[in-house]
């Protein structure tokens, strides 16, 4: 066989090979096609149903516990003192009668009061004067009557002094309650009429929040708050109500403080860092968890199941809280199945496999 045989026959080898792939290969795609549009994707979901509860329009804000101002004690130095002793820490439970503070008077107030009763000294020696003069005929009523007016000055000034405690030197609680604060310290000079220690009564507590000014606006007195200890692992289920808005915004905080009334013996301690949910708006309403809700452009939607197909609805939302959210629609009702998994997979009648929520 000559050469130029031998290469047509190999050319004519190699172009049937290419040819037999081709034909395979178009013959696989057109099986796979034909499969794939007899096959029909079935979504696995989750689903709950719609329910008719009552949801509530809440406003969550962060404060403390405080003493109610109307059952505090303010303890005040009547008279310039030096701090000797601090007995008590705030926080400690104290009886009627215990002392709480020892001081002394300062160096200001200790002259005030020898300068008292060396006036008091002086007047008497005048009025016995004015006295021996009046007998010997030496002075006149007048003279008399003025140094007794000058000694009773002074003894009134004395007696004024003493009554302020100028020589007890004690500061006793006047009633049964908590030291909510001390303030004052050891070597402390304290002027006249300041603060030294606040009681407040054990079971007269209050709470203080911080709200948001443009929230404020919705709140009135009398309105229902959660309460929630912060650092608590579990829920203290305190209920207590809106007793004043301030009109004001608290310089330090930049927020409206709220005060609310919680009842009395309330398991919560002085200064204990609170959550409080305030209760704005109720209405019973249909509501799905919130997982049901999806974000659908400008709107939002959710998904039902009817006769193994999803069925999409476009919404509106209202009220929500932590685990649901009021859907507004007329084309829905109570019991209807929401899918809560799986919805974002979901197209408009796609096939789907539901699952109920345990």
């Amino acid at each position: 066989m000559s050469t130029k045989k031998q290469a047509f026959l190999m050319l004519a080898v190699i172009l049937f090979v290419i040819a037999i792939g081709w034909i395979g290969f178009f013959y696989r795609q057109h099986s796979s096609g034909s499969a794939g549009a007899n096959t029909e994707t079935v979504a696995k979901v989750r689903i709950a149903q719609v329910q008719l509860a009552t949801m509530h329009k809440k406003i969550t804000a962060y404060g403390s516990v405080i003493a109610a101002p109307e059952n505090s004690r303010v303890s005040v130095v009547p008279f310039e003192s030096k701090v000797s002793r601090v007995m008590v820490t705030p926080g400690q439970m104290v009886r009627s009668g215990t002392v709480l503070m020892e001081v002394e008077p300062s160096h200001s107030a200790m002259l005030g009061l020898e300068e008292a009763e060396l006036a008091q000294k002086t007047a008497a020696i005048d009025v016995e004067q004015a006295r021996k003069r009046l007998e010997l005929k030496l002075g006149t009523i007048q003279e008399l009557t003025q140094a007794q007016q000058a000694l009773q000055l002074a003894q009134v000034r004395i007696a004024n002094l003493e009554s302020r405690g100028m020589k007890n030197g004690q500061v006793i609680a006047q009633t049964d309650g908590l030291i909510s604060k001390v303030d004052a310290q050891p070597g402390q000079i304290v002027p006249a009429g300041n603060p030294l220690i606040e009681i407040a009564a054990g079971d007269k507590l209050e709470i203080r929040l911080g709200v948001e000014p443009a929230d404020a606006a919705q709140l009135t007195t009398g309105l229902n708050v959660e309460i929630h200890n912060v650092n608590a692992t579990e829920p203290n289920n305190i209920i207590g109500h809106v007793r004043l808005v301030s009109q004001r915004i608290n310089p330090s905080t930049r927020l409206v403080d709220v005060i609310v009334a919680v009842p009395e013996r309330c398991p919560l301690l002085l200064d204990t860092y609170v959550r409080g949910k305030i209760i704005v708006a109720s209405r019973k309403t249909l509501s799905v968890p919130r997982s049901a809700v999806l974000i659908d452009g400008e709107h939002y939607s959710i998904f039902t199941v009817k006769e193994g197909k999803a069925v999409k609805h476009t919404i509106s939302v209202g009220l929500e809280d932590d685990r649901q959210v009021e859907i507004i629609t007329d084309r829905l009702k109570a019991n209807d199945p929401v899918v809560i998994e799986g919805n974002y997979e979901l197209d408009d009648g796609m096939a789907v496999e539901a699952e109920d929520t345990l």
